[in-house]
């Protein structure tokens, strides 16, 4: 007598109860899941706001400053200020690079980017030297650290007493 196998109903998979139970498991992971990524995009919306809100009231300074440079003399000084000039002078340019405006801009790259450059190579190696070799013991980065915390004032009055 051979055995007879009784078919399996198709919605029956090996491993997992026929009783529904592992139905309503699924959709509690799925609505899980979904309000995971709901949350996820949520945080990822406000952190593109905080950004483009850093950025916008950090560079209503440069905003300032370049309209400036194109008002006349009067409109600089007029009260209430005038934000956005009606007719943009663009000749103030040509005016202040020929009062010697453009050695003055040079000075200027040459000093930012010669400090900048020395400023980095500095702390590459410095950087290099306290992650290699543990230079200057363990507490040396938090210290470092803790100074930047503290405004220079801070340290002038203390300075000045020595």
């Amino acid at each position: 007598m051979s055995k007879q196998h009784e078919p399996r109903p198709a919605d029956h998979n090996p491993g997992t109860q026929t009783n529904g139970a592992s139905a309503s498991v699924r959709e509690t992971a799925v609505r899980h899941y979904s309000a995971r990524r709901r949350w996820k995009r949520i945080l990822s919306a406000v952190r593109v706001i905080a950004v483009l809100l850093v950025v916008a009231v950090t560079s209503i300074p440069v905003a300032w400053i370049f309209f400036t440079s194109l008002k006349s003399q009067g409109q600089c000084l007029h009260d209430p200020p005038i934000w956005i000039p009606s007719d943009p002078k663009w000749s103030n340019f040509a005016v202040m690079l020929a009062d010697g405006g453009a050695r003055n801009v040079a000075n200027s790259l040459i000093v930012t980017v010669g400090g900048t450059l020395i400023a980095v190579a500095g702390g590459l190696l410095v950087a290099y030297s306290v992650s290699r070799f543990r230079t200057g013991g363990q507490n040396l980065v938090n210290w470092v650290l803790s100074i930047k915390f503290l405004p220079p004032i801070a340290f002038a009055l203390p300075i000045s007493m020595m």
